[in-house]
């Protein structure tokens, strides 16, 4: 009969099979194990896998829509930004061409002249 001494020290007649641990601070081989656990195991990693994978896909389509609504914002703010400065440029050229109008009536001869005879 195996001592408690022996299955820690991974000694006895069991200390050859590659599964028991020499010096392991637990008691306990891998020998329980059947095919159908590892496969289960190995299903289990399989759906981690397809399941990051989907979270991934996940992730990167709202990081990607996000990124769009940004972009279309700040698309729309600089539109704005050039109708408004169109239209103030529109408005500054009025204005030139209103007070160029005055001051060619100010200096037109018949003007002066009027002036001239008072």
């Amino acid at each position: 009969m195996r001592g408690v001494k022996d299955i820690a020290l991974g000694t006895g007649p069991r200390a050859n099979q590659p599964h028991v641990k020499r010096g392991a601070k637990y008691f306990f081989d891998n020998s329980g194990i059947n095919n159908q656990t590892v496969r289960r195991n190995s299903g289990i990693d399989a759906k981690m896998k397809i399941r990051f994978c989907f979270v991934f896909v996940i992730f990167y389509l709202t990081a990607v829509s996000i990124f769009a609504v940004c972009l279309r914002s700040a698309n729309n703010r600089v539109y704005y930004k050039l109708c408004n400065q169109r239209a103030e440029q529109s408005r500054l050229k009025q204005q030139l061409g209103n007070k160029q109008l005055r001051f060619e009536n100010l200096i037109s001869p018949t003007i002066v002249a009027k002036h001239l005879e008072d």
